[in-house]
């Protein structure tokens, strides 16, 4: 019984790691506002832009200079989540993960039970 709990624990614990770095990734791209993005549409559409916010659930993102292959430009653009196959940020002086290595090596020694 006790270590089906412990399980439990570092499956909620490993939850709770991936959806903070879930977090942290949108909000280093938002506040990346000068980062040009490449994004793949599910009918192998390939567009650029700047990804300014996106709602609390992923399903919108609002697009700045938003470059078409068919349509050209668009000021401003909003993309369905469901709509994107790829999403390609250059991190060239920046980087998605954890804030902490502290909770890093946690991550690691969680997912590395289960």
């Amino acid at each position: 019984m006790s270590n089906n709990n412990d399980q439990q624990q570092q499956e909620e614990k490993l939850k709770e790691i991936c959806h903070s770095r879930y977090l942290h990734f949108w909000q280093t791209i938002t506040k990346k506002q000068e980062q040009e993005t490449k994004i793949t549409l599910y009918d192998n559409i390939h567009v650029q832009g700047t990804i300014l916010s996106l709602d609390s659930q992923t399903n919108r993102l609002c697009i700045k200079d938003l470059k078409t292959p068919t349509n050209g430009l668009y000021e401003k653009a909003v993309l369905r989540g469901v709509d994107i196959k790829t999403i390609e940020i250059s991190h060239s002086d920046w980087h998605i993960g954890t804030r902490s290595t502290g909770v890093e090596k946690n991550f690691q020694a969680i997912s590395s039970d289960i």
